[in-house]
């Protein structure tokens, strides 16, 4: 009678932990489902009210009422852009990495933008129109309010609104803040730096100094010459040897917003040159060379150099002087 007993309690206190384990992973795929459900349905309803004269579309990341950003305002831009662009209708929608980079080179966050920069949008990189948008926190749920704008005029085609139900994963998101601004930087320097080739690194001037990923980076020039802009930068590495590999996918925007792609880069160590990377020892600087073509005559600065290495991480020089 006894073990009888023991058992049922046994058997009582497996089926308890069983429950209890699964109730929040119900509650986790309920509500997943509910906000891939908004996700859909806000695609559908904005590809069918976006005018059929309007084909390219870019989502910006939804921000909080104070216009703050943070991570699930960008996860939620970033699903509503692939849902678009599976919404079947037939409209073209920006890639959210790409236009969060010609953001930043304009200098801009995107829940900051006047019409001034929704004008730019539109006549330099062929937006049509944009979608942005609040999250607005409540209890047990989110509140979507999105707006649905004309980057010709700036004004508001319409808009529609959205709810979907709170998690710990999508809260843990929400106040997890993301600051756009541009870091501040030192003080332009505008005199020539020519000369650059042949010379040691510790030799040549700094115009600006960041340290991120335990590298250490140093601006030593940006020349123009006959609209061929070269950018030269050395790296130092604060960590232990790893490899360092450029990637084609660097780019450059001025301050009239055009984007460049890089044409040429090399990479220095004394006399030994590489085109494409190399093994960095622990404090070793390195001097790199990046060329950049068709420059604008009107481009008279670079809003952000944007490095791509390895596997797709990326370091940003700002604001640098253009040298003639």
């Amino acid at each position: 009678m006894r073990h009888k007993k023991r058992f049922s309690t046994q058997l009582f206190l497996v089926g308890l932990l069983a429950s209890l384990m699964l109730i929040p992973q119900e509650n986790l795929a309920q509500s997943k489902t509910n906000f891939d459900k908004v996700i859909k349905s806000l695609a559908s309803e904005i590809a069918r009210k976006v005018p059929s004269t309007r084909k390219i579309i870019a989502v910006l990341d939804f921000s909080e009422n104070d216009g703050r950003i943070n991570k699930l305002g960008v996860h939620m831009a970033e699903e509503l852009t692939t849902a678009l662009a599976d919404a079947g209708k037939d409209i073209s929608v920006m890639d959210h990495f790409q236009l969060t980079t010609i953001l930043d080179g304009m200098g801009v966050e995107g829940s900051k933008l006047g019409f001034d920069d929704v004008r730019k949008l539109g006549e330099l990189y062929g937006i049509e129109v944009i979608v942005s948008g609040t999250i607005l926190a409540l209890p047990g749920k989110y509140k979507v309010n999105v707006k649905i704008t004309d980057a010709a005029n700036g004004m508001m085609i319409t808009s529609t609104k959205a709810e979907f139900d709170k998690t710990s994963e999508l809260g843990g998101m929400y106040i997890d803040k993301i600051d756009r601004k541009a870091a501040p930087v030192a003080d332009v320097v505008t005199t020539p730096n020519r000369g650059t080739e042949g010379a040691d690194v510790e030799d040549l001037k700094v115009l600006q100094e960041v340290e991120e990923d335990r590298f250490a980076y140093e601006v030593h020039a940006c020349d123009l010459e006959d609209k061929t802009l070269t950018v030269v930068f050395s790296i130092t590495n604060v960590g232990r040897e790893r490899g360092f590999e450029l990637m084609r996918m660097t780019r450059m925007f001025d301050n009239h917003g055009g984007v460049y792609q890089v044409r040429d880069y090399e990479i220095e160590d004394g006399n030994n040159k590489s085109k494409t990377s190399r093994i960095l020892t622990p404090d070793v600087p390195h001097k790199i060379t990046l060329v950049f073509e068709n420059i604008s005559p009107k481009a008279n600065s670079a809003s952000v150099i944007e490095v791509f290495y390895n596997n797709g991480e990326s370091v940003k020089f700002r604001n640098i002087t253009m040298s003639r």
